[in-house]
């Protein structure tokens, strides 16, 4: 007969668990899944009320993660120790624990019940456990008509305990992969602002130490011909890299970031003209600007994409006319 009433009852208690676990299949917000599933455990064993605890590995303590609205504001910042509660020895035994009457058991911590102006008369409480190993516990209060908690109570509260489980590991999961996306964002954007300053700042003088450059190899003997072709090669480089990042830039922006402000077309040509002077003279082709440099030409615009675009026509000039031509 009895086991003819277990059978009955655990056929009754999977039907429940069952159309809980339907019901909070639809719910997506966390505070939510997690308040239906203390009303489920309250309902489904007949207690008065239960609460969710966390485990703090920073404090070493548990503290209440969810409790009925009506006990949150006394008790929703209180601190649980492992050592000297109830919830402590079912965390560190990770093993469920029925006290039948909190009186006569010390394991009881009774400055809850003081906060909020509770009277505990009995409990059940189960370790929420998370691939082995307990994150929190989750307990059931006051059995009605002071009825003793029952391995049924405990197949339970257990099951629901593992929704519970998953439910905040889901949430620290998303909120790490929110996170993750946020600091990936970030460090792309900081990514593509050091490439477009740094190209842009670059450029300049880079445009001034190639000409320059170029323009002492002319005056100087042939000792130090070696050292300033050294230069000129390793600036040529750093041209080639600016120019690289440029395109990175521009390709992964789709070349919509624009940092405009006051820029001088003059100077732009100039700089421009300058970095391609040796190219040119290694094809022997006259490059000539033709500009009023007593005007600057002043227009809000990035700087550093028209040096982009103009490095871009002056190189292709210089690829494609013949030795001996001209670029203007």
């Amino acid at each position: 007969h009895g086991a003819e009433r277990l059978e009955v009852f655990y056929a009754g208690a999977r039907a429940g668990l069952l159309e809980v676990t339907r019901n909070l299949s639809a719910t997506v917000d966390l505070e939510t899944y997690l308040q239906s599933i203390l009303s489920a455990a309250t309902e489904l064993t007949n207690s008065e009320t239960a609460s969710l605890m966390e485990y703090d590995d920073a404090a070493k303590e548990l503290r209440f993660k969810y409790v009925p609205w009506f006990h949150r504001e006394a008790i929703s910042s209180a601190k649980i120790p492992l050592n000297a509660s109830a919830a402590g020895w079912i965390f560190l035994h990770v093993k469920p624990l029925v006290i039948d009457d909190v009186k006569s058991d010390p394991r009881h911590y009774g400055k809850i019940d003081e906060l909020a102006s509770f009277t505990t008369r009995s409990l059940l409480g189960v370790p929420l456990i998370l691939h082995g190993r307990p994150m929190g516990v989750f307990e059931i209060i006051n059995k009605a008509g002071d009825s003793h908690y029952t391995e049924e109570d405990i197949f339970i509260v257990e099951t629901l305990a593992s929704l519970a489980a998953a439910a905040l590991q889901n949430d620290l999961l998303e909120s790490n992969v929110i996170s993750s996306q946020d600091g990936a964002r970030d460090l792309d954007r900081l990514k593509n602002e050091f490439i477009a300053i740094t190209s842009h700042e670059l450029r300049t003088p880079l445009g001034l130490i190639l000409g320059h450059s170029t323009f002492l190899r002319e005056l100087v003997g042939n000792e130090y011909q070696e050292q300033v072709d050294v230069i000129i090669r390793s600036a040529t480089r750093l041209k080639e890299i600016i120019e690289n990042l440029s395109r990175v830039d521009n390709h992964e922006t789709g070349g919509a970031s624009l940092r405009s402000r006051k820029v001088s077309i003059t100077r732009i040509i100039e700089d421009v003209s300058a970095s391609f002077r040796d190219m040119a003279e290694k094809k022997n082709i006259t490059l000539k600007v033709e500009i009023d440099r007593d005007q600057n030409l002043l227009i809000d615009a990035d700087g550093s994409k028209i040096a982009i675009v103009l490095s871009s026509l002056v190189k292709n000039a210089l690829t494609f006319t013949n030795n001996g031509g001209h670029v203007t």
